[in-house]
């Protein structure tokens, strides 16, 4: 950068990080089972792609987990089970003017477009 050019301003800009990004999680475990809930945020943007500038919202979600675990002897020893929930609620992000119908209707820098993912893992320890 030479001192004639002017400074220019990314962060928060669509396509470019946002000036936010966090993820908190909590957890709870009593005996075998277990609980996970985790937040995610990512802050808007701005879309000044155009003469008129447009706020990009923000976007949030909640994934929340399960397990239970067998440690002891028995039938159901070593056995664990996990049952996941990402983006709980099935958030999706905010919808963005795009140039052309091919491209996404939202900022994929930026977020995504996965709704809700359940998943279940059952595993076994020899």
């Amino acid at each position: 950068m030479s001192a004639s050019q002017p400074s220019i301003e990314r962060a928060g800009t669509i396509f470019n990080p946002p000036h936010w990004r966090a993820r908190t999680s909590g957890g709870w475990q009593r005996d075998n089972f277990g609980l996970t809930a985790s937040y995610n945020y990512v802050g808007g943007t701005t879309d000044g792609r155009t003469t008129q500038v447009y706020k990009v919202g923000s976007f949030q979600s909640i994934d929340l987990s399960a397990n239970l675990k067998f440690d002891e002897p028995g039938l159901l020893g070593g056995w664990s089970f996990l049952l996941s929930a990402q983006n709980l609620f099935n958030e999706m992000p905010s919808l963005i003017r795009t140039s052309g119908a091919n491209s996404p209707p939202y900022d994929a820098t930026n977020y995504s477009s996965v709704g809700r993912f359940v998943s279940l893992t059952i595993s076994k320890a020899w």
